[in-house]
């Protein structure tokens, strides 16, 4: 009924009829202190980080109390070696819920510090506990628990580590009226726990819902879930929750075999589940071959879950990222929106957890033919709309308020060299944030060269045309203002730009690297454009009031930026770039994005030209700039930037709305008026 190492063993197969719960107590001290070392220094091995960098231990059992005589042997130089400044938590009575109450603690520790690194452990000796001189209940419930041991190692990161189980996000939620599913006590023999009758039909009828919720709030469904690590209870438990979610047996075979093979470890059972399914991860990897390869690295979503007393779900979000076969792109240091690489093991054979990678990345050896689509998707097309939106409201004001001749052409000449210099910068960004590491190869913003849609020599190459292109329209675009007042300063802002869209992540200027993105990111989508769509179109210099038409989309595109900056803070710094966001704490983050966000609705009801359509945008766009913000707060950031990035569209179609529809309704009213 229970996996041991061989101390263990011998220690547990002495009788532990007649003891009383002290002594029992007392065997539970004796027993845990090797298997936690050995458990623990293994997963710290496994993690790639010396004992000395671990900030907090979290320990979670059910079974015995004795402090410090159990976690002790965890700064003992000769066992583990912890630092004496590390931090202890102990969590009891959670039942079999320990596992995942004990994870959610250590990710809140995560998300709390950029710095911390949480040692998890979880211990249930159930053996210690035998019984068979009481009721029939006793001698079941005996049979069905188990022993066990698991650890985590849980650091913070904003990226996904290949071979690693990533946590995203935890919930817990008490199914209401379940007071008596799952109650764990004390007497004068040892730790008892009662099942309801009832239990079933608790897991049934609140599972569900928990985990729905969950998955709401990283705008997942249950069809997302690709991997589902259910505690192992007992076969009454998985079959409810089975039936709860809608799954088949096998959509729990990893529940299963847990199960079949070592019993309800309470605690640790969960994280044995995770386990079992990071080894077929690799065990996958390695079968597939390299034709595969591309196929197997791509990350799935999992929930994991268990029930503490009461009956109260103990849910987990992770991402499973399989190991890379060689040659495949490597993977960086870090964990989610806090991220952790869990690794368990227990008894005589070792089970293997998720290895951190090595800081960097390297391309695929794999070459694939390179079509048109590829180059196009290299320079990041969805994100052309946000560029091209402060010239397409400068020519929606423009032809309905203004009485002065317009020059379209010029206009026209200016939106396409600032969509060529966007491009450029894009492309530069791709190669940069390649060579420093600043994307992963499991996950990032953009994956052409990790992922190796192309190589790069083809980015290069594209580098080249873009440079080439923006040069020609720039060149264009002065030979079309050269006789005008304006022609001198467009070239003069052009240059700039161009010196600043190359700079901006390669050396001498490295903006990224400078903590000057933010600023430049404010002053290209707000002032700069701004300036030029204006001076192009009126060949008149723009004075400082025309430009604050521009403050609303600013402000938007800016938000977009600092979300992304605040959830890559950690690995940003770890590859040598500084954000704003690094330097603040999360709550100052969250009053900055805020501000930014409502600053851009506010400042366009504000702003006379715009306020037709900044009022439409408090009506449409403000709800969810609300509930933006509330994501941010809850440090949900795995896929903020590009919420904020449908804003910013959907700001800018209100606001054109609010510019084009007045002029034509009132068009529309003068000619049905003469048709009268």
């Amino acid at each position: 009924k229970s996996e041991r190492c061989d101390q263990q063993q011998q220690q547990l197969e002495q009788p532990v009829e007649g003891l009383s719960l002290g002594e029992r107590f007392q065997l539970f001290i004796r027993a845990s202190r090797e298997l936690v070392s050995e458990v623990s220094r293994r997963a710290i091995t496994q993690s790639g980080l010396p004992p000395a960098s671990i900030t907090q231990v979290v320990l979670a059992t059910n079974t015995g109390f004795g402090t410090p005589d159990l976690e002790s042997v965890l700064w003992e130089p000769a066992a583990v070696g912890l630092p004496p400044s590390a931090r202890f938590s102990c969590l009891m009575g959670h039942g079999c819920g320990g596992g995942a109450a004990a994870l959610r603690l250590g990710l809140g520790l995560c998300r709390s510090s950029p710095l911390a690194r949480v040692l998890v452990v979880v211990l249930d000796l159930s053996s210690v506990h035998t019984t068979t001189a009481a009721s029939k209940l006793d001698i079941i419930l005996t049979g069905l628990f188990a022993d066990g041991c698991a650890a985590a190692v849980l650091e913070p990161s904003t990226c996904l580590v290949p071979g690693c189980l990533c946590i995203e996000d935890d919930y817990s939620e008490l199914v209401p009226g379940s007071a008596d599913g799952i109650v764990l006590s004390m007497d004068q023999r040892s730790v008892r726990c009662v099942l309801s009758p009832q239990l079933s039909t608790y897991i049934r009828t609140g599972l569900r819902g928990a985990v729905e919720e969950l998955l709401q709030r990283q705008g997942l469904g249950l069809a997302d879930v690709a991997l589902w690590a259910a505690h192992p209870g007992g076969p009454k438990i998985l079959e409810a929750s089975q039936a709860a979610l809608g799954l088949g047996e096998e959509r729990l075979q990893h529940s299963w075999d847990v199960l079949a093979q070592h019993g309800n470890m309470l605690g640790p059972s969960v994280l044995f589940v995770m386990q079992r399914m990071m080894q077929a991860a690799q065990q996958q990897q390695q079968q597939g071959g390299a034709g595969q390869a591309a196929a197997a690295v791509a990350p799935q979503h999992g929930v994991a879950f268990s029930f503490s007393p009461g009956v109260r779900v103990e849910a987990i979000k992770f991402v499973l990222v399989p190991p890379l076969q060689q040659g495949d792109a490597a993977g960086s240091t870090g964990s989610i929106e806090q991220r952790g690489g869990a690794t368990g093991s227990t008894g005589s054979s070792e089970q293997r957890g998720g290895a951190t990678g090595s800081t960097g990345t390297t391309l695929p050896s794999t070459t694939n033919s390179v079509g048109v689509l590829d180059y196009v998707a290299a320079t990041r097309p969805w994100s052309f709309l946000v560029a091209l939106q402060p010239f397409m409201l400068v020519a929606a004001l423009l032809t309905t308020t203004s009485t002065a001749p317009l020059d379209m052409p010029a206009l026209l000449m200016a939106a396409l060299c600032g969509l060529s210099f966007f491009i450029l910068c894009n492309v530069v960004n791709t190669i940069g944030d390649y060579h420093i590491g600043a994307d992963d190869a499991a996950y990032g913003d953009d994956r052409t060269l990790v992922d190796g849609a192309l190589s790069l020599r083809q980015m290069q190459g594209l580098l080249a045309g873009s440079m080439t292109a923006a040069v020609a329209l720039m060149a264009a675009l002065f030979k079309h203002l050269q006789h005008t007042p304006v022609g001198l300063p467009v070239l003069v802002v052009l240059v700039v730009f161009l010196i600043s869209a190359v700079g901006y992540s390669t050396e001498p200027l490295h903006l990224k690297r400078r903590g000057l993105g933010d600023l430049f990111h404010l002053a290209v989508f707000g002032p700069v454009f701004t300036w030029l769509a204006l001076a192009c179109a009126l060949h008149v210099p723009p004075s400082l009031p025309d430009l604050a038409f521009c403050l609303p989309h600013a402000l938007m595109a800016e938000a977009v930026l600092y979300s992304n900056n605040a959830r890559d803070a950690v690995h940003d710094a770890s590859v040598g770039i500084f954000t704003i966001a690094q330097v603040l704490p999360h709550s100052i983050n969250t009053l900055v994005y805020g501000a930014l966000v409502g600053g851009a609705l506010a400042s366009a009801a504000a702003v006379p030209a715009t306020q037709v359509g900044g009022l439409l945008s408090l009506l449409l766009v403000g709800p969810s700039a609300v509930k933006l913000v509330r994501q941010f707060a809850a440090n949900h950031m795995h896929r903020l930037p590009q919420r904020t990035a449908v804003c910013v569209m959907l700001q800018g179609a209100c606001m054109l709305a609010g510019l084009l529809l007045p002029p034509a309704l009132q068009q529309l009213s003068v000619c049905l008026n003469a048709a009268k």
